[in-house]
């Protein structure tokens, strides 16, 4: 009797895993419904789907993500991506695009530079660039698609980059990297502004932030003969000769 039952017990068993099966293989079980494209400015998201070759009504669970991110990143336009299954019916795609984040003097042209800062194009056009200048780099023949020769230097200017806020960003029209301990920004106004070393970036833009406007209204004669000094991380401005 008890052998029965579990005769029967495992066959209502294997029953219910062939249903579990045949549902997860069912077409319309946790199917694509959306695909949600984050972090994009040039791509649009319909091209990214191409790339990734993803549709509506495929299996969210079928999806090899790690695949899907290496086909996205294997694009030149695309310099990282995150794949991952929002249960029940979305896929996220995150990416970082490989646009230029800055723009390098090079003899008598200029380079677009992306985030690894690998070269992306060479113009004469700057004004096609739209994009704040680094100065103050050692620089050597260099072609589209290699890195930078000087690494360090950079590394700084990145750094700087990457942590301007976007208010700033705009504002800033050069970032001299000659002097790694002393780090200068130019304005559009232009306004010469002293940034010191790497240390504590934040709490220095976050004083040029809170001060810039307030001295283009005090000191607005004064402007282009002096100087903003941030490199404390308090904002001091001082008077030129």
């Amino acid at each position: 009797m008890v052998a029965k039952k579990r005769v029967k017990l495992a066959f209502l068993l294997l029953l219910l895993l062939l249903f579990c099966w045949q549902l997860v293989q069912a077409p319309w079980f946790l199917a694509v419904r959306e695909v949600e494209v984050r972090n994009i400015s040039t791509l649009s998201p319909w091209e990214v789907e191409q790339i990734a070759g993803v549709y509506r009504g495929m299996s969210l669970l079928k999806i090899d993500v790690r695949q899907m991110r290496l086909r996205l990143e294997a694009d030149e336009r695309i310099l990282q991506a995150e794949v991952r299954r929002r249960l029940p019916d979305t896929l996220v795609i995150a990416l970082q695009e490989n646009v230029g984040v800055a723009a390098v003097p090079y003899f008598s042209s200029w380079l677009e530079v992306n985030q690894e800062g690998r070269v992306l194009s060479v113009t004469n056009q700057f004004s096609s660039l739209n994009l704040p200048i680094i100065t103050g780099l050692k620089m050597s023949v260099v072609k589209v698609g290699e890195a930078l020769a000087d690494a360090e230097g950079w590394e700084i200017a990145n750094a700087c980059l990457m942590q301007l806020p976007t208010t700033l960003l705009g504002q800033i029209s050069e970032i001299n990297v000659g002097k790694p301990d002393s780090i200068v920004f130019y304005s559009r106004d232009p306004l010469r502004i002293l940034i010191g070393d790497t240390k504590n970036l934040a709490q220095k833009f976050r004083a040029l932030s809170g001060m810039l406007d307030r001295i283009r209204d005090d000191q607005k004669d004064e402007l282009q003969n002096g100087q903003l000094d941030v490199s404390s991380g308090r904002a001091v401005f001082i008077k030129g000769p």
